[in-house]
């Protein structure tokens, strides 16, 4: 969302039918109202990293003095309202040491904002800012109270956090269809592994483009060295495997991929 030309990437998807989905902290929205119209006219979701629902924990969280969280709530309830369903809107609350006091106010700040969803995720690492075991239970216990009484049509859940013991064996097939473009034009084959830029790199579209890469004796080379013991606990992608295993036995449905 800081790319200079932010506008021109969203028109430009726009021409090509592309729908968006994203994931932000909202500052360059509240800085560049302009841009919600974008938002709304192509986007099928729009996800904000709130992260601390009252000014000192939404600065302390986010590293900064100049940003204040009003004004990110008033354009939230803004884009909501203006949404009228067709984009759905949702924040989110990634709680650890430095705003787990927040988490009780998200619930009530959602529904004054009016969005459609609320997502709570506890950090997983670092360590030192990670909530120990018996603040973590106590505090979910608390948000799945709030949430069973969760008036409609807002929905609101608590998902799991990405930390554990690894159990996965088999590599996971949805790197074929989940690869990552970053801001730099690097292309990787998943969003979730560490060390990504010594070991899962398959190219840059400044070079000849995505599909140069993509049928490359590189992207199967990157695919075949991933160690499934190294891979992110509960990654989110993990439910999809199973599906992907089923179109993998049924050999027309590849046509589609």
């Amino acid at each position: 969302m800081d790319h200079p030309d932010i506008g021109a990437i969203f028109d430009s998807m726009a021409s090509h039918s592309f729908r968006t989905g994203i994931i932000t902290n909202g500052d360059r929205l509240v800085k560049s109202p302009e841009l919600v119209d974008r938002v709304l006219a192509y986007g099928d979701w729009v996800r904000f990293s709130v992260d601390g629902f009252t000014e000192p924990t939404y600065r302390r969280v986010h590293g900064r003095k100049d940003i204040s969280y009003q004004d990110l709530k008033a354009m939230i309830a803004s884009i909501a309202a203006r949404a009228d369903g067709t984009t759905k809107v949702g924040v989110k609350i990634l709680i650890s040491r430095l705003n787990a006091d927040d988490a009780l106010l998200a619930l009530g700040e959602a529904l004054e904002m009016g969005v459609d969803y609320l997502q709570y995720k506890f950090l997983g690492f670092p360590e030192r800012l990670v909530l120990d075991e018996d603040a973590t239970v106590r505090l979910s216990e608390q948000i799945q109270d709030q949430i069973r009484g969760a008036p409609p049509p807002l929905v609101a859940e608590l998902v799991p956090a990405y930390k554990g013991v690894v159990m996965r064996q088999e590599k996971c097939l949805m790197t074929f269809l989940h690869p990552v473009v970053d801001w730099d034009g690097e292309i990787y084959v998943c969003a979730f592994f560490e060390h990504r830029k010594k070991r899962h790199s398959i190219g840059n579209i400044h070079d000849g483009g995505f599909l140069r890469h993509w049928f490359s004796e590189r992207h199967l080379e990157v695919f075949g060295a991933i160690d499934p013991a190294t891979c992110v606990p509960n990654c989110p992608m993990l439910r999809y495997n199973p599906v992907i295993d089923y179109i993998a036995k049924d050999h027309y449905r590849f046509r589609y991929i």
